[in-house]
């Protein structure tokens, strides 16, 4: 079934949502496309601007990482950092002993990020329509949605609570066991620092 056709979704609650899902994401690259258009970037150089902003780690930073992070082509990364770089939105920094190199935000690229990182703010005021336990239940079904993606192989892996080897499902509790805590649906992470695969 194609989830597209109007007349297949319905009697299909799996060809709804996946619509819905698909039209969440055309919201996401409208809102990247328009932040990158007021400061001459492509939806590509923001998402990199951003990652790195947020990312210490060195080895988060280098082509071949965020061409997995993005799920694209490492040309494709290679030719946006490259476009940054001329633009002096960041500085490289040459890895030790290879040809790879890390990338950092130069002072103009950390300057252009305060006012990139608010793209995303009419989504956020559109989460207010939902209660706690709404957004709560909701961040875990995107989160097993997201894991079954990662097992079929249509998406590389990221740093979520559920693929971690430090989590573990209890009868009805999540659990950390690299910091020892419970987890409620809503400490559930995406992104975790702490995150082993």
């Amino acid at each position: 079934m194609a989830s597209n056709d109007p007349k297949a979704q319905v009697n299909s609650l799996d060809g709804k949502l996946a619509i819905t899902l698909h039209k969440l994401g055309e919201v996401y690259k409208v809102l990247l496309l328009e932040a990158g258009k007021k400061h001459g970037l492509s939806p590509i150089q923001v998402q990199i601007l951003l990652f790195v902003a947020y990312h210490e780690d060195h080895n988060m930073r280098t082509v071949s990482f965020l061409a997995q992070e993005l799920n694209l082509s490492r040309p494709t990364i290679s030719d946006a950092v490259k476009a940054l770089f001329q633009k002096k939105m960041i500085e490289k920094t040459s890895n030790k002993d290879t040809r790879s190199y890390s990338i950092s935000l130069s002072n103009q690229g950390l300057k252009m990020t305060k006012g990139l990182d608010l793209y995303d703010d009419p989504v956020l005021k559109a989460l207010n329509v939902l209660d706690l336990d709404n957004k709560s239940n909701l961040l875990e079904s995107l989160l097993k949605i997201l894991m079954s993606l990662e097992n079929q192989g249509t998406i590389n892996t990221h740093r979520m609570c559920l693929t971690c080897k430090h989590f573990e499902k209890q009868t009805n509790e999540n659990y950390c066991n690299l910091l020892k805590v419970r987890l409620t649906n809503q400490d559930l992470r995406i992104d975790c620092e702490e995150y082993t695969n």
